[in-house]
């Protein structure tokens, strides 16, 4: 591992996996758990940089993403029961995938860049990243002010 790698991770891997959690969570009526959220961050930020680089087909990587952050959210009793803790999480990617989508081709259409071309200018990368992960905190934090919950379960853990 280069210093590289541990840029990436610490600016994009983590933050990505920290920004879905929290918005699973919270459908899932959870609201955030700053301790939990942080070592699932952690952990699935970590090792989320590491599969992606051995795996090189995108839907693989998100059905792994998935379980995991599924597998994470049993552990820490986040959510109903399973079937809530799946459908919040598939629809906390889904949400996050489409929110990514968008934000690129506002950059594309504003500045010109292709998400290829953003490779080469990492402050732009960085911003139009820093972007999309600032608006899925919004989204948490409106959620949890409108007391918004998928399944009925609305926040009634220590937050």
């Amino acid at each position: 591992m280069n210093n590289t790698d541990i840029i990436h991770i610490f600016l994009y891997s983590i933050p990505e996996a920290l920004a879905v959690i929290s918005l699973s969570t919270v459908l899932a009526g959870s609201g955030f758990i700053w301790k939990r959220l942080v070592i699932m961050g952690l952990f699935i930020g970590l090792f989320s940089h590491f599969w992606r680089l051995l795996l090189s087909d995108y839907i693989l990587n998100i059905i792994i993403y998935t379980i995991i952050l599924i597998v994470f959210m049993t552990f820490y009793r986040l959510g109903n029961d399973l079937f809530a803790r799946a459908i919040s999480t598939l629809l906390a990617i889904s949400i996050y995938l489409t929110i990514e989508f968008v934000n690129l081709k506002i950059f594309d259409l504003v500045f010109g860049l292709n998400p290829i071309d953003m490779l080469a200018k990492p402050l732009l990368r960085y911003i139009c990243f820093a972007g999309q992960i600032s608006i899925i905190f919004l989204i948490c934090a409106l959620l949890m002010y409108l007391k918004f919950s998928l399944f009925g379960r609305v926040f009634d853990e220590e937050i």
